[in-house]
């Protein structure tokens, strides 16, 4: 490859007079009619703040070449145009500290000159081998650990629609440090999951990444998930939601909680705010998490705004500014994982049917099956693949279930010795047991779950729902209902 085809190009002598041109703190004539606007308006520092001002120049020195480091990463992964955008937005900030610079007595000019041969030092490199240097994070040539699905949205590489601005980076930021066991948590139960949830959205043509952002945002990948507000499932339907795109049965079984109708739900769900909002993967977004009511109402009173201008952005509730970031940047992970020292988790992730041979239940199987091929135990998979099963639910010889390959191939000999099955079996048991000191009450007129609780001090109604899988946060009974109560 060309590399001096893709990078605009930087060159030494001119950079290093830009930056020492004129004592410093004294801005020449010619620099003050060539320097874009923004870096020749004023800027009045009184002497006390001198440092934090010299401190916050250099630091958007090495922001600027941390960008231009990432803007490399972004090209030689694929993302030519988002890595170019990067590379002149990490250049403009260059040049604006630098301008800031020389106006501010005491600001070392030589900081400014380390920037630019470090950005020099780094393009020579791709112009002479094609490669990268070696201190910036290299894409693996090898294929990600998890295949894609489809990266392209109405007809665009999603790596080109995700804007990497500030709101994005912090997003990133997050999923990095203190949030990245989630991460890992969701990306290990959506390799599980991705046999049923990826099909609906390769039919749509819709990117493998999208899904996986929603989902590591929505329920970390897990199906039996329930938000405050009443909305369930690995991509939380809210009840009525659900039934506009399909999703029923809530008496026998909540089809909110099966993960291929859940996905076909979500893709049909995008498709129609794609329509009704202009194609805008932000706003589509948001509307997912704010309601489309709410965004084309908003998009309507603003002209159809850009997303991420003030008036649209500051317009969107708190928990909203913040979900949809969150959604691109994991989105953004699972399409560049190398790039960021991400190492996916590995596993075999195919589907079998499972015919029990003694009598059994989910919990059982988690803790015959132990941890040593999964290091978090198999019990979230399992959950995953049989979401109309209790954890605790009996199931008689002959019953089958969805299971990984490999929990089949462990199940002969890690789930047929009696002494361990019996110790399994006693530890349901006592789980089982929270439940037995629970005795039937039939809900009368005028009854709220708050006043029940408050008949039965030793449990609170928040635990009382849980018991009874009655859902936040208006708590609905109805007169007639039977529901367990404590004995105490």
């Amino acid at each position: 490859m060309e590399w001096q085809k893709v990078f605009p190009p930087v060159l030494l002598a001119s950079a290093l007079l830009a930056a020492c041109a004129g004592p410093s703190g004294v801005t020449s004539p010619e620099t003050a009619q060539t320097a874009p606007a923004h870096a020749r308006e004023a800027e009045t520092v009184g002497p006390a703040e001198v440092p934090s001002v010299v401190e916050e120049i250099q630091a958007d020195m090495e922001t600027a070449v941390a960008e231009y480091r990432e803007a490399i990463v972004l090209i030689e992964s694929g993302s030519t145009d988002t890595g170019n955008a990067l590379i002149e937005e990490a250049l403009l900030l260059l040049d604006d500290s630098v301008n800031r610079c020389r106006r501010i007595p005491g600001c070392d000019l030589a900081r400014a000159v380390q920037s630019y041969q470090e950005i020099i030092n780094l393009q020579s490199a791709m112009f002479e081998t094609g490669e990268a240097d070696a201190a910036v994070p290299r894409m693996d040539p090898e294929p990600a650990p998890v295949p894609s699905g489809g990266r392209t949205l109405n007809g665009t590489d999603l790596g080109e629609l995700i804007q990497l601005n500030r709101y994005v980076k912090d997003a990133l930021h997050d999923w990095l440090t203190w949030n990245r066991p989630l991460l890992m948590r969701t990306l290990e139960n959506y390799q599980f999951l991705r046999e049923s949830m990826l099909p609906p959205y390769q039919a749509a043509g819709l990117p493998e990444a999208l899904l996986f952002g929603i989902l590591a945002v929505e329920s970390s990948g897990r199906v039996h998930s329930y938000s405050r507000a009443g909305a369930a499932g690995p991509l939380q339907f809210m009840r009525a939601t659900a039934r506009r795109y399909g999703l029923g049965g809530e008496k026998d079984f909540d089809e909110r909680l099966d993960p291929a109708k859940a996905a076909e739900a979500s893709v049909a769900y995008l498709n129609d705010q794609f329509r009704l909002l202009g194609g805008s993967l932000e706003k589509t977004l948001a509307a997912y998490n704010a309601g489309e009511n709410r965004l084309r109402r908003l998009n309507r009173r603003l002209n159809g705004a850009d997303f991420w201008s003030s008036d649209f952005y500051y317009s969107l509730p708190r928990d909203t500014r913040r979900y949809v970031p969150q959604v691109l940047a994991a989105a953004w992970l699972y399409l560049h994982p190398e790039a960021y020292r991400l190492d996916w988790p590995r596993q075999r992730t195919e589907h079998t049917q499972l015919t029990l041979l003694a009598e059994s239940s989910l919990s059982e199987l988690t803790i015959c099956l132990g941890n040593e091929e999964l290091p978090n135990g198999w019990f979230r998979a399992l959950r995953n693949l049989n979401p109309e099963l209790a954890p605790g639910d009996k199931l008689s010889p002959g019953t089958e279930i969805r299971v990984p390959v490999r929990v089949a191939e462990l199940y002969p000999s890690a789930c047929q010795d009696e002494a361990f099955l019996a110790t399994a079996r006693d530890l349901r048991d006592a789980s089982e047991s929270r439940e037995s000191d629970l005795l039937p009450y039939t809900v009368r007129r005028g009854d709220t779950l708050g006043l029940i609780a408050s008949r039965y001090r030793c449990m609170s109604m928040k635990e009382l729902a849980a018991v009874n899988n009655i859902q936040p946060p208006r708590y609905l009974i109805r007169a007639g209902k039977t529901i367990k109560v404590p004995n105490c």
